[in-house]
């Protein structure tokens, strides 16, 4: 078969490139493997980036970060925040302060973690999605962590119930005269759910939490209507 004489040229210098690679690679150190991946063989690296990336991912659905978020609940330990600061089009600036601990387990998404947020006192209370509640008294002192407050809602759902799909959780933290309000996913029986309310009275040590409302009828997760 007649070979172009560019076509030929050019699959001898391919031959020649890959012969050379292959008769250094055993000379050569590391650093300089690493550069002639990156320069000359790109594809390798990228190959072994989606093969890494694929590893984390798959490492990542595995994690249950419920019962992260329970330990870090039962270790009673202050909630990490860290402050970035945004620039604003209309001549403002809005600090942003993430939540760098206790907040692991997300309800729509798998990832980062949910949570609530209402004032008390000039205070900032916080709630997870998982039940760790806690407070911070001044939101301009960034040295200051989110202290956290014993509570009971474990009582009312916990890990058997968040190990059953992230969106069983908590929905929502309201604070009026003096009294916490916590919105939850109830498990009446096995699988049947409905929204049901506890509430406690307001306490940065402590919070002893009751029922106050939960419907009779509960939806089953599968066996329901819109399926």
């Amino acid at each position: 078969m007649f070979i172009r004489p560019k076509i030929k040229i050019l699959i001898i210098l391919i031959s020649v490139i890959i012969g050379i690679y292959f008769f250094l690679k055993s000379f050569l150190n590391t650093e300089h493997k690493v550069w002639l991946k990156k320069h000359i063989f790109p594809y390798q690296t990228i190959s072994q980036q989606e093969q890494t990336i694929n590893q984390l991912l798959q490492a990542i659905k595995m994690v249950d970060f419920s019962v992260a978020e329970l330990e870090k609940k039962r270790d009673g330990g202050d909630i990490r925040t860290k402050e970035n600061i945004e620039k604003l089009s209309i001549n403002k600036t809005l600090k942003k302060y993430e939540l760098t601990s206790g907040f692991h387990a997300g309800i729509n998404n798998l990832f980062p973690g949910s949570g609530y947020i209402d004032f008390y006192e000039d205070n900032i209370i916080i709630l997870s999605s998982r039940g760790v509640l806690a407070f911070k008294k001044n939101i301009e002192d960034t040295e200051e962590n989110f202290q956290q407050i014993k509570n009971n809602i474990n009582e009312f759902i916990g890990e058997d119930q968040f190990k059953k799909y992230r969106w069983f959780s908590l929905k929502d933290l309201f604070i009026f005269n003096n009294k916490v309000f916590v919105s939850y996913t109830e498990e009446i029986k096995e699988d049947c759910w409905n929204t049901s309310v506890i509430y406690g009275d307001i306490n940065y040590e402590n919070i002893v939490f009751r029922k106050l409302f939960s419907p009779k009828e509960c939806i089953h997760s599968n066996d329901n209507t819109d399926k």
